[in-house]
C-alpha cells in the first residue's frame, strides 16, 4: 500500500499513531488523561489499560513494517496535485495541530461535559 498510495498509507499511519497515543498526536491527551484518571482505582485496571496499548502499538509496529517492507514495487508519486490530496494532508495536519495544542479543543469539550454533567 504504501508504494502504491502513499499519501493514503500516512493517512492510515497517522489515524494509527493517534490511536496508539503517541506523542505529537491528537491520541496522546486523551490517553493521559484516561491513566492518570485510573491511576486512583485498583492495579488491574491501570495494568489493563497499559498492556492493551502495548498490544496495540505491537500491532502498530507490524503493520507499518508490512506496509513499508514487504512490496517489490517503485514508489511512484503523481506530478498532479489532487482535491483528496489536499484533504488528507488537512486530516493529518489537523491530527498534528490537536497533538501539539491538546487545549484547543479537549478544553472546551470539558467545559461544555462539566455544564451538561455537573455532577461528575
Amino acid at each position: 500500500m504504501f508504494y502504491e498510495n502513499p499519501i493514503y498509507a500516512a493517512l492510515l499511519l497517522s489515524g494509527i499513531f493517534s490511536l496508539v497515543g503517541f506523542p505529537l498526536f491528537s491520541g496522546f491527551a486523551p490517553m493521559l488523561n484516561l491513566v492518570s484518571t485510573a491511576l486512583p482505582s485498583t492495579k488491574f485496571i491501570i495494568t489493563a489499560i497499559l498492556l492493551g496499548q502495548l498490544f496495540l502499538m505491537l500491532s502498530a509496529v507490524r503493520l507499518l513494517l508490512r506496509l513499508i517492507l514487504h512490496s517489490d514495487k517503485k514508489l511512484s508519486i503523481p506530478n498532479k496535485v489532487s482535491s483528496d490530496r489536499i484533504y488528507v494532508a488537512f486530516i493529518m495536519l489537523l491530527n498534528l495541530i490537536l497533538g501539539i495544542f491538546p487545549g484547543f479543543i479537549y478544553g472546551r469539550f470539558a467545559d461544555m461535559i462539566a455544564k451538561i454533567f455537573p455532577l461528575l
